[in-house]
This record gives structure tokens, sequence and C-alpha cells, in this order.
């Protein structure tokens, strides 16, 4: 029963990502919200891995990233 879903190991797993991959490139959640067009609320949700976010949102981080959409998902 204390299993996670899916979907919060996802969203765990996405958060988990972005922020490394954030902090490897030295880049503020300001500045990677303002490079993807989202705001640093959203990233910053997105990193504590408490919200869904799009596919477009996922290649618009990746794409500011300047890694591959899937690095983000990769386990």
């Amino acid at each position: 029963m204390g299993d996670k879903s899916g979907n919060d190991k996802a969203k765990e797993v996405l958060g988990r990502n972005l922020k490394k991959f954030r902090t490897d490139a030295n880049m503020s959640i300001r500045a990677l919200a303002t490079a993807a067009l989202t705001s640093p609320s959203q990233i910053d949700r997105i990193e504590r891995g408490e919200v869904n976010t799009s596919v477009s949102t996922i290649f618009a981080l990746a794409e500011a990233l300047g890694i591959k959409p899937a690095q983000l998902l990769d386990e």
C-alpha cells in the first residue's frame, strides 16, 4: 500500500532529473523558466514532483537545457 503510483514515480523522476540537468548547466530556476517560456514557480513545482506537466513543457525544458526530452524521463 506504500508503493507510489506510476504517476507519482514519473513526477519524481522528472523533478529529480530536471533539477540535476539544471544545476549541471549552472542555470537558476528563473533563467530556465525564461528560456523555456514558463514561470519560475512552475519549474519549482516540477522539480519538487508536485505537478504533472505537459509534453510540450517537457520539450521546451529539454531544449532550454540542450538535452533530449527523454533524458528528463530516464530512470
